[in-house]
């Protein structure tokens, strides 16, 4: 197995996206797809996870000031060929930019929905604890579920 991790790239992203959308009824135009790619090419450091030459997903934190900042993943269907490989490299890729940006709080968030539990159990691995819900917060009034990871 080859296992590569490298500079976080829009199109990654966009095709876990695309295919995301369609599994997990989220209802994200094109528009919407591009816009949160292109944003986290922007809002701070990224990576993205290959295996065997596939994309199997890509992370980040969006890097919001005053040590705060969002951290966000989008993982394709392959992340459950591969789990302990991509808990891993998400793990230690985003611990490396919490400590080098000298974060101190770190949020994430998740669409209510049928992948609710799913995407909230693997950030409760990796240390979040659940805040509570935003009630009709998302691009199509959908809640969405927040958490949060404190370091000192």
């Amino acid at each position: 197995m080859k296992i590569e991790i490298i500079p976080y790239e829009v199109a990654h992203a966009n095709n876990v996206l695309e295919r995301n959308s369609l599994q997990m009824g989220l209802r994200l135009s094109q528009h919407e797809r591009d816009e949160l790619s292109t944003g986290w090419s922007k809002g701070g450091p990224a990576f993205t996870l290959i295996v065997d030459g596939n994309v199997v997903g890509c992370a980040g934190i969006v890097l919001m000031g005053a040590a705060r900042g969002e951290a966000w993943s989008t993982l394709s269907d392959l992340f459950y060929k591969y789990k302990k490989t991509s808990y891993k490299a998400i793990k230690n890729g985003l611990s490396a930019i919490i400590k080098k940006e000298g974060l101190k709080r770190i949020q994430s968030t998740v669409f209510a929905g049928k992948m609710e539990k799913v995407c909230g159990n693997f950030l409760e691995h990796l240390g979040f604890s659940w805040k509570g819900i935003l009630s009709e917060f998302g691009p199509h009034g959908e809640n969405i579920h927040m958490y949060l990871m404190k370091r000192e």
